[in-house]
Parts: C-alpha cells; sequence; structure tokens
C-alpha cells in the first residue's frame, strides 16, 4: 500500500469539507436574502403600513379586520404580510349601496377657496353662482367639492345657465394621500366646460377654473361609471399563533399572493388595525430610472437627472418640443427647426435641415461628385473600346 495516499486522503476530504461548508454558506445565505428581498421588493410598492392588532390566539383563527373605506384617488390595494415579511393570502369582503345621480351644488362658504384678488362671487337666490372678474382682470377659483360616498367617475363637466360664458381653463385635482392636503391634477383644458379622463374613485375633489368673464354655473355634473358606491370593508384573513401580521396599503401596483387558502365561513375574531404609518421601505415609482420620483420629475418617461427647466414651467428641457415638431428637443436632432422626419445624411446627429458644418463629403468637396461621374465616364468608354478592339481582332482572323 502506498502509504503517501492516507495523508492525500485526508488533504482532500479537508479540502472537499471546507468546500462543501463554504457553498453551503452561500446557499442558505444566498436564500435567505432571495426571501428577505422577495418580502423587501414587495413591500416597497406600498406607501403605507398598519399593524394589525388582535388578542393572543392558540390556534389558527379566522380573523377580520375592518379597513377604511377607499376615499382617496387611485383606488389603493392592500399587502398583508407575516413577521418574517412573507405574503399572506387574504379575502376583501365589500358591502355596497346604490348611488344617487349625483351633482355638487355650489354654495358659497367653506367649499369655494378665492385665488387672488381680482374675483368676486354672488349667489343667487341659492340656485345659481356667478364668479366674475373685477375691474376686467381674469383670476382663478377653486371649488372644492365632496361626495357622501366615494364614487367612481370618468368626467366633470359644469352646467352653466342660459348664455354664460364659459371659463378661460378648467382643471380638476384628487385627493390621493390620507396623510396630506395636497392634491393630484386629473385633466386640464383650455375653452372647454368638461373634463373626461381614466375612472378615479374619491369622494373630496377640487376644480380649479380661469375667468375672465362672467361665469354662471347651476352645479358641477360628475358623470358616475359605477352605480354603486362602498359602505363597509373587511379583510379576512388566518392567523397563525405567536404571529404577528402587517398590512400595507396604498401600493403603486399590486402584489398577489401566491398562497392558495380556502377563508370561506364567518371570522372567529375581530381585529384592529394601529393609525396609518410611513412605510420606511417605500419605494416611490421611477419609471425612467433617473433617480428622481415619478412624483416630482418633470420629463417622468425620460431619463434626466438634472432636472434642467429653464423657463420654470414645470417641463424638464429634455421634453419640451420647442419646435413643435413632435419630436421633444431632448431627442431631436434639431430642436429650435421643425423636422419631424429627423433626416440626418451624415448620421453626425446634428438634423440636415440645421446642419450649418461640411461634415457631409459632398458637402465639403463640391467637385467630388463631378470626378466620380468623370472617372465612372472613362471606365465605361475604356470598356467600350476594349470590345471593339477584341471585335476587330476576330474578324481580321
Amino acid at each position: 500500500m502506498n502509504k503517501s495516499w492516507l495523508p492525500l486522503s485526508s488533504k482532500r476530504v479537508g479540502y472537499l469539507s471546507l468546500s462543501l461548508a463554504v457553498f453551503g454558506f452561500f446557499v442558505v445565505s444566498h436564500f435567505s436574502y432571495a426571501q428577505s428581498s422577495s418580502s423587501d421588493s414587495a413591500a416597497r410598492y406600498y406607501r403605507y403600513q398598519q399593524f394589525v392588532i388582535m388578542t393572543e390566539i392558540a390556534e389558527p383563527t379566522l380573523v377580520s379586520v375592518p379597513v377604511a373605506i377607499t376615499q382617496y384617488g387611485q383606488q389603493k390595494n392592500y399587502y398583508l404580510a407575516d413577521d418574517t415579511g412573507s405574503p399572506q393570502p387574504y379575502e376583501l369582503r365589500t358591502e355596497y349601496v346604490d348611488t344617487p345621480d349625483y351633482a355638487f351644488e355650489l354654495l358659497t362658504g367653506n367649499n369655494i377657496d378665492l385665488v387672488g384678488e381680482s374675483i368676486s362671487l354672488r349667489q343667487i337666490d341659492n340656485d345659481w353662482l356667478d364668479i366674475y372678474p373685477r375691474d376686467n382682470l381674469s383670476g382663478n377659483v377653486s371649488v372644492l367639492v365632496e361626495a357622501e360616498y366615494p364614487i367612481t367617475i370618468d368626467e366633470v363637466s359644469l352646467a352653466l345657465t342660459d348664455g354664460s360664458n364659459g371659463p378661460q381653463s378648467l382643471a380638476l385635482y384628487v385627493q390621493i394621500d390620507p396623510l396630506s392636503d395636497d392634491f393630484v391634477l386629473v385633466d386640464s383644458a383650455t375653452g372647454v366646460s368638461s373634463l373626461g379622463f381614466q375612472t378615479i374613485t374619491a369622494d373630496t375633489w377640487r376644480l380649479d377654473m380661469a375667468v375672465d368673464r362672467s361665469v354662471r354655473i347651476d352645479a358641477i355634473l360628475p358623470n358616475v361609471v359605477d352605480d354603486r358606491a362602498i359602505v363597509n370593508q373587511e379583510l379576512i384573513f388566518q392567523a397563525l399563533p405567536d404571529n404577528t401580521y402587517t398590512l400595507y396599503t396604498f401600493g403603486r401596483r399590486s402584489v398577489a399572493s401566491d398562497v392558495s387558502l380556502n377563508l370561506a365561513g364567518e371570522p372567529e375574531l375581530i381585529a384592529e388595525l394601529s393609525s396609518l404609518l410611513p412605510n420606511p421601505n417605500y419605494q416611490p415609482a421611477d419609471r425612467d430610472r433617473d433617480g428622481v420620483p415619478d412624483t416630482t420629475d418633470n420629463c417622468p418617461l425620460h431619463n434626466n437627472p438634472e432636472q434642467l427647466d429653464s423657463d420654470n414651467d414645470g417641463i424638464g428641457n429634455y421634453c419640451e418640443d420647442s419646435d413643435r415638431d413632435y419630436v421633444i428637443d431632448g431627442e431631436d436632432n434639431c430642436p429650435m427647426t421643425p423636422n419631424r422626419n429627423q433626416a440626418d445624411r451624415d448620421i453626425d446627429g446634428v438634423g440636415d435641415l440645421c446642419d450649418e458644418s461640411d461634415s457631409r463629403v459632398g458637402e465639403a468637396y463640391t467637385i467630388l461628385p463631378w470626378l466620380m461621374i468623370a472617372a465612372v465616364s472613362v471606365v465605361l468608354g475604356a470598356l467600350f473600346l476594349r470590345v471593339l478592339y477584341v471585335a476587330k481582332k476576330r474578324e481580321e482572323k
């Protein structure tokens, strides 16, 4: 027996054991990281979190958690996680009532906010509202309107009195954040008395109008696309002993649980939710990945981390269309001269219409095309003479 084999074998076993240990550590670490990353990546889509408060349980229990009726635009969705961050299946049970035909009444009072000092209001027999500028000036007025229940609408229009002028411009805003008084623009236009948009559910809206002449309004009419309103909601899930649960809300995208569980039946326990808290792991949407959240990005679909906005109009320089040729300046090879076809024969990044450099060969050397024509003529002439010469030699033979 070769005695040198034993120590070599021991070394091999040692190396193998060390390799397996390192590999095992890597696999476990990677798996743990993957689990953590998976839960973190799901929770980061949600702006707020609430902790589920319930009594201790000794066995799996069906739990009901009453949740606030959706009041804010862009309908919130939910993500329920246990104390490890793993998603938990739930059922959302909703109670509806039929909604009446809505017409927001306009009465002078707390729901009218004047912007500037050039606008006056006059209520006529509590029937219609007259908004008129003073001293032939133009001004703006904001009207806060509220519905009894959250309603789903896709249009808002002004019911004007006979012969009334319309506003210069109209803009509709909706409140989307329960912890902020900020409103987000839904749609705006000039020279119109109605606005159409994608469906949004909310109970609090703000309508801004710019006026330069008297505008007489009977009512603000929303077009309700769902004849039901939510009056009660509860979230049903199965709780396990020695577990805590967190409900994430106001997500910018939906994250579905991949666990299937039968949640039929009546809940055995009613839990409560803590107050709404900011989610410390929340990451705002950033579609162009320039490091600036969409909510504050002046060019949200195009990467422009510097956020330059020379005219301070809220639209980044990159997304401006200075020459109105339907090509944004950041991608326009001739941004100050309309050239929708973006022709660029010398491929130097400067459109032909505004290319002042002679970078095209034909522009730099104007005689070159004539020289090429002359060269081609010489070649063709030589070939022709060659054919004549060969033909003559054949005749002589």
